[in-house]
Formats: C-alpha cells, sequence, structure tokens
C-alpha cells in the first residue's frame, strides 16, 4: 500500500512540474530528415533542406510558434517526424498536438508540447504529403 501511496505521490509531482517553454533560442538546422510512420512502421522518409518548400513552411511555422509550450514527460509515438541531431519535432495529426524535442545550449536534452490547430499551413502541408506518397 505505500508503494501505491508513494507512486501516486510521485505522479502528482511530475504534473505539477509542467511549466511553460519558450523555445525560440532553439538553433534551427539547415536540413531535417521527415518521417512518416503509420502504426508504428515508416512507410515514408525523405530528407528536406532550406530549398524544400516542406522545411520553407515548417520554419515559419516554428518562428510563429515558439510561445505557449508546455513541458511533458510522456512518451509519444512517432506520427510526422522532422528530426535532427538536436531539434525533432512530432506532429501527431489525431491529436492536434506537435512535441519538440530539443538539445539547449548545455547539451541538455527537454521535451514540449503544444495544441496546433488543424486548419494550420503546416498540417495542410502534412496531409499533401500524406496524399501523394
Amino acid at each position: 500500500m505505500n508503494s501505491l501511496k508513494v507512486s501516486i505521490i510521485f505522479f502528482l509531482t511530475l504534473l505539477g512540474c509542467s511549466k511553460d517553454i519558450t523555445i525560440e533560442r532553439v538553433h534551427f538546422p539547415n536540413e531535417f530528415d521527415f518521417v512518416f510512420y503509420e502504426n508504428g512502421t515508416s512507410v515514408f522518409e525523405k530528407k528536406i533542406d532550406d530549398t524544400d518548400v516542406v522545411y520553407q513552411v515548417l520554419y515559419k511555422w516554428h518562428v510563429n510558434n515558439v510561445n505557449e509550450w508546455r513541458s511533458d514527460f510522456n512518451t509519444y509515438a512517432p506520427s510526422y517526424l522532422f528530426h535532427s541531431e538536436k531539434l525533432s519535432f512530432n506532429f501527431i495529426t489525431d491529436a492536434r498536438l506537435v512535441v519538440v524535442n530539443f538539445m539547449d545550449t548545455n547539451n541538455n536534452w527537454h521535451q514540449a508540447k503544444k495544441d496546433i490547430n488543424p486548419n494550420s499551413d503546416i498540417f495542410k502541408i502534412l496531409d499533401n504529403i500524406h496524399k501523394n506518397m
């Protein structure tokens, strides 16, 4: 019974640790590996760089969405994943959620999440990629 109490207290503590994060100082790389997952399996992969329209939309979306992120300790299955050495975005369209993982200047990893408007340009691009696979 004591272990259950300790587990509940630990869980509630983690919930209370969630805080707002600003990601504007995150280094945005010149290229990403883009991977689309379906049922936990990679079904499409593509390297994108700053000449690619998908990259440009992602960059614009990032610049306009640096605030109102919440720290997060959950694990998420990849969906539409853009990843580089120090930054990744996992767009989970069904949940209308994006999860960012990034390394700070002290080489510490952080994870945050944000609700996202399904009518945003980034979702339109992702939907277009999916239709053209």
